[in-house]
């Protein structure tokens, strides 16, 4: 939960700052690789006031293939993926395709690793989606046609790539230290982002001088608190609960962006909204009929030894 709350502040802290620098070379993608360069020296910072930095061997030397994956492909490419989608669609069709990223962590978990897909769950994310696309289209209409069908299947694959993220994330979460891992993920991540940033953008780093000093604290807070603190929460959901329990709650997210949009913002709440969040909280409530925990500790190379293992629904 504290991910998701956290993670809620990102739209509106984001837009507050995209619509005050209206310059186009300041974008979603730019600001994604300037939060990196905020969150990154968290993590690192992280590991050695821990002094965990010695698990680094032993956890990429047994998931090496994983966590490439994931930092080059489900995090890092999933981004650029995205900036290309919504260039070709509306930022309502996006919302809500990206949101199909639940389904894919189904798919992934029960296909791919095996694990049984709750039923409650299932049906609690289809009624919960429906509210999502109850708040979604108060904003516009949804509507797939020949103009948006390139931009709508990037954020599908943006959507896919996501779910891969959470589902097998939480293979290796269960198994070694989240922190560790999440660093080495977000580093390798850097190497696809930042890069980017340059290439397609090389001349961003020259209109810095605009951002205020308010626009470098919101990055601040959206480096280190959404990527580095908000990721850890979401690793230490991950490794407590199956995916599928855990990806549940990105629903949520719509209903504390709306809020904080509300607080921060001055955004009109309305009753569509109301009623999707109904919806979203009664798919919730059918989700945590069966919610499976898993306790567990650390080794000293950062392997996880397991107390009990996951109860069978």
């Amino acid at each position: 939960m504290g991910a998701i709350i956290i993670w809620s502040t990102t739209f509106s802290l984001s837009k507050f700052v995209l619509e005050v620098n209206k310059d186009p070379i300041f974008n979603v993608f730019t600001y994604l690789a300037l939060r990196l360069m905020f969150g990154l020296p968290y993590l690192w910072g992280s590991l050695v006031v821990q002094k965990k930095l010695k698990m680094i061997p032993a956890v990429f030397k047994s998931n090496w293939k994983q966590l490439i994956f994931l930092g080059v492909i489900s995090f890092g490419a999933s981004y650029i993926v995205q900036y290309f989608g919504i260039l070709g669609t509306t930022s309502i069709n996006q919302s809500i395709i990206l949101q199909m990223q639940t389904f894919f962590v189904f798919f992934i978990s029960g296909v791919i690793y095996k694990n049984k897909i709750n039923p409650f769950i299932f049906l609690g994310a289809v009624v919960a989606f429906a509210g999502l696309y109850f708040i979604l289209t108060t904003a516009g209409s949804f509507k797939i046609d020949k103009t948006t069908i390139y931009g709508d299947l990037m954020s599908l694959l943006t959507a896919l790539l996501w779910g891969s993220f959470s589902a097998i994330s939480a293979e290796i979460v269960t198994k070694f230290d989240r922190l560790t891992v999440l660093t080495i993920v977000e580093t390798i991540a850097s190497v696809v982002i930042v890069p980017f940033a340059f290439i397609k953008f090389p001349n961003f780093t020259n209109n810095l001088t605009i951002l205020t000093e308010i626009d470098w604290i919101i990055l601040a807070w959206l480096g280190i608190v959404c990527i580095g603190i908000g990721y850890q929460f979401w690793y230490s959901a991950l490794a407590d609960s199956k995916s599928q329990d855990v990806i549940i709650l990105m629903y949520l997210m719509p209903i504390f962006s709306y809020l904080f949009g509300f607080l921060i913002l001055g955004e009109i709440l309305n009753w569509k909204m109301v009623i999707g969040t109904i919806l979203i909280i009664i798919g919730l409530i059918l989700a945590q009929f069966l919610h499976p925990k898993q306790k567990s500790k650390l080794s000293e190379n950062g392997i996880q030894v397991h107390d009990s293992e996951f109860p069978k629904p």
